[in-house]
């Protein structure tokens, strides 16, 4: 049982308010009291690094370009926090802004999308005019948003009215899904590429359910992260909704295979693999983190590792398995 993730505890790396992969996790962001950074994940790079000496709460990159959503955070905010700012580094400032009466949630972009999550609604704007395409009234929805698929068709998917549920909507389909997902709140959903494929998890954590995003009445699989109870902090699928990767504050990383049957993961020193069976098949590696955040690479048998305490890991699995610590903490702390 591998442990990665070197020494040191949130206390003492209190930088970031939030870590964020963009929609196709060719880079993820950073952000906190002092402004955000966008790092590139292949290679490894740090491509922004905008210092505000003010709080930015959340950073959404939209793909591998230069604009960001950004939405002020903290105590003392950069931006108000009841607006989302769009941010074009190439010239170093807002180039729109969205506002509401009520304090922003979280930001998704796609290239014709814009969709903004707030306590009690979702709302979907076309990205090039602003214009409002669509509301959805949700759940209170503090500590839990929606995921949108990176595919040229958009689906989102978002915890729904009732404990458990989740809604299912495709774009220009007015219909929308309800699974009766987990018997407890949800707490974590990820979808893949093309948004046919959706994990969840429950408050409880011990299971994962993949669905498929237009056949919702049954799990396509069931997937055992654990028998104890566990806060899961990152899921994330990969492009093709074959694999899965789940991060817990128990302080392990666990990568799933989604397909049908037990998959063979090759073993190795690096990682402990778990279980024959369908349900619990898979690697298991332990950091030093207790809220991970967990992406996919873009090549095949890589993903990383992301937090306030142990900066970015990459591992890789399969017949040359390996791991490093390929950015430090520190390194997430945008300079004047």
């Amino acid at each position: 049982n591998m442990k990665g993730g070197g020494s040191g505890s949130v206390a003492e790396h209190p930088f970031l308010y939030s870590v964020r992969w963009n929609l196709d996790s060719s880079a993820f962001s950073v952000s906190g009291p002092l402004g955000f950074k966008v790092i590139d994940s292949n290679p490894l790079n740090i491509r922004t690094e905008r210092f505000f000496g003010q709080g930015i709460g959340l950073c959404e990159n939209l793909y591998r370009s230069n604009i960001s959503a950004l939405v002020g955070g903290g105590t003392d905010p950069a931006f108000p926090k009841n607006k989302v700012i769009f941010w074009d580094d190439s010239q170093r400032r807002s180039i729109g802004e969205l506002s509401f009466k009520t304090s922003v949630i979280d930001v998704k972009l796609r290239k014709d999308t814009v969709t903004v999550v707030l306590l009690d609604r979702i709302l979907i704007y076309n990205f090039a005019t602003l214009r409002l395409l669509e509301q959805i009234d949700t759940a209170p929805n503090s500590h839990i948003s929606c995921v949108v698929n990176a595919g040229p068709k958009m689906v989102m998917a978002c915890p729904g009215e009732k404990q458990g549920e989740i809604l299912i909507k495709h774009s220009g389909d007015d219909k929308k899904f309800v699974i009766p997902g987990h018997t407890n709140n949800i707490s974590a959903i990820a979808i893949n590429s093309e948004g046919s494929i959706i994990a969840s998890a429950s408050e409880r954590g011990t299971i994962v359910r993949i669905f498929d995003t237009r056949n919702t009445n049954e799990p396509l699989k069931t997937l055992r992260r654990g028998t104890n109870p566990a806060t899961i902090s990152s899921l994330a699928l990969n492009k093709l909704g074959t694999e899965l990767v789940v991060g817990s504050d128990r302080g392990t990383v666990h990568v799933f295979s989604c397909e049908d049957g037990p998959k063979n993961y090759n073993s190795s020193s690096y990682f402990y693999y778990f279980g024959s069976t369908e349900e619990t098949s898979g690697i298991r590696v332990h950091v030093d983190e207790p809220s991970p955040t967990v992406a996919f690479g873009s090549d095949p048998g890589t993903f990383f590792v992301v937090g306030n305490a142990v900066g970015c890991w990459k591992y890789t699995y399969g017949e040359n398995s390996s791991e490093a610590q390929v950015m430090l903490p520190e390194t997430f702390i945008p300079r004047d």
